[in-house]
């Protein structure tokens, strides 16, 4: 039962990660503040728009490497912040190697390494927090505790004493 909701922690997860990662990533190449008051309905409609085909785009290029991780995670047990945002933020590494800029028409968007990094760093640490931090089939271990609830201390190897075990 808890490999059918792993399943879906991590399509909520890629799902979550792939948003933001597009939001990201208009708002770090367009800005987040419109020019006028009056072109502000403009401007968010297009961010948004802007936002979905970025978010298509990320989420084809992305979900392949990222199914691969998430396998890899869910069968190894990997928890790591590190591990998964660092992944990610190779996946947008590759990416832009892999493509330098994006061209539409006249205009050039260029998606330069450092962007496309950051935004895969930001999208591992939203995958992180919605899913990678309770990755693994089996769940962590509780702390071993007393039938009063308390939590047992672990054994240091010293006597009831307090006084260090002496070998014999």
């Amino acid at each position: 039962m808890r490999a059918v909701g792993r399943v879906f922690a991590t399509m909520i997860g890629f799902l979550a990660a792939i948003a933001t990662a597009a939001a990201f990533f208009v708002a770090v190449k367009v800005g987040v503040e419109p020019a006028s008051a009056e072109t502000a309905g403009w401007f968010w409609g297009q961010f948004a728009l802007y936002g979905g085909l970025t978010a298509a785009v990320v989420g084809s290029m992305a979900f392949v490497p990222a199914v691969i991780l998430a396998l890899v995670t869910e069968v190894l047990g990997i928890r790591s912040v590190i591990v998964h945002a660092g992944a990610w933020g190779l996946m947008g590494l590759a990416a832009a190697t892999a493509f330098g800029g994006l061209q539409a028409g006249d205009t050039t968007l260029e998606a330069d390494g450092s962007i496309l990094m950051a935004t895969g760093f930001v999208a591992g640490l939203v995958y992180w927090v919605v899913a990678g931090r309770n990755a693994g089939l089996m769940p962590a271990e509780p702390p071993p505790r007393r039938l009063d609830g308390s939590v047992k201390a672990p054994e240091t190897g010293a006597s009831k004493t307090g006084a260090p075990d002496r070998a014999a």
